[in-house]
This record gives C-alpha cells, sequence and structure tokens, in this order.
C-alpha cells in the first residue's frame, strides 16, 4: 500500500510540475 501510494503522487507530481511548466512558458510568451 505504501508503494502504491508513493508512486502515485510521484506521477501527480510530475504531472503538476509539467503543467506548471508549461503554463510559465505560455505566459512569458505572451508578455
Amino acid at each position: 500500500m505504501t508503494e502504491l501510494t508513493n508512486t502515485f503522487w510521484e506521477y501527480v507530481y510530475e504531472l503538476t510540475v509539467k503543467q506548471l511548466h508549461c503554463y510559465y512558458i505560455r505566459g512569458k510568451k505572451k508578455s
């Protein structure tokens, strides 16, 4: 159970970081 939870949070973390990165790049292009 612990391993599964760790994998899930790692996945969510990576997804969030990627989304934030794309959002940041888009914001920079607009300026």
